[in-house]
């Protein structure tokens, strides 16, 4: 990006006069930002609501773009049904459980300039800016950034030591927060980027820790779910996430002493 070293006057031509062999001019855009056009921001999430009568289409067109939400500064990295969790009830419901998949809400993972705007069909727009701070609902509505690092760390009750467990871990929005090291659209599909992911249904992304992890985490409420086979009691409880959080510990307790009985 270049930068007018005359902003008050008006640019009548740009001539690019080679060093040596040729030049290969693509495209010239022009713009008027506060800040470099071509530093974007670390990702992001949104939740777009579809108008109504509209059926998400997770196809992209020859440009590989998605017909529901375009960025001008910025890029769409993902747009996906969004996962409907009974947070409400969360503690109370039973582990592995699925979630609904909304039929007019998609979340919508993005990077972009801070003053770059979504593109939606029929010639609307909605500034990025206005979307991140807004958190009720709307056709654009941000999402909390991941941004807060957290060890988890999941001990047997009794003795304290750290096991490997199934883990879960969703925000608000039922936006997946799967650890750092992990990845966050697991494969589905066979002898394809194999992780140590599992998809129940699908839809219900979950992945295996050997008893620590480190995950970037949400202010505010994140929904945990922990596993271990049938002995051990399976955990579902709601986090409760701060600038000062640093470590969370999950206690499993048995509940079924095969193991020991042979």
């Amino acid at each position: 990006a270049w930068e007018n070293p005359h902003p008050r006057k008006t640019v009548v031509a740009v001539r690019f006069e080679p060093v040596c062999g040729v030049v290969v001019i693509s495209a010239v855009s022009a713009g008027k930002t506060d800040s470099m056009p071509l530093r974007w921001q670390r990702r992001h999430k949104a939740v777009l609501t579809l108008p109504r009568g509209v059926r998400f289409d997770s196809k992209l067109d020859e440009q590989g773009q998605s017909g529901h939400v375009r960025l001008d500064m910025g890029q769409v990295i993902s747009v996906t049904p969004r996962p409907m969790y009974p947070n409400r009830a969360w503690a109370r419901t039973y582990n592995n459980r699925v979630p609904d998949i909304s039929d007019r809400e998609v979340l919508v993972e993005y990077t972009a300039h801070p003053e770059a705007r979504f593109h939606l069909p029929g010639g609307r727009t909605v500034p990025v800016a206005r979307a991140q701070r807004a958190r009720k609902a709307g056709e654009v509505r941000g999402v909390p950034p991941a941004d807060q690092r957290v060890t988890i760390r999941v001990v047997d009750r009794s003795s304290g030591k750290p096991v490997a467990v199934k883990l879960h871990l969703h925000g608000q929005a039922g936006e997946h927060l799967p650890p750092i090291d992990r990845h966050r659209i697991p494969n589905p599909d066979w002898f394809q980027d194999y992780s140590v992911d599992f998809l129940h249904q699908g839809i219900h992304l979950c992945t295996y820790i050997p008893g620590e992890t480190r995950v970037d985490l949400p202010l505010g409420r994140v929904y945990l779910e922990v596993s271990k086979g049938f002995e051990i009691r399976p955990v579902r409880k709601v986090l409760q996430v701060t600038r000062r959080t640093r470590r969370i510990t999950i206690r499993l307790a048995g509940v079924l002493p095969w193991r020991e009985n042979g």
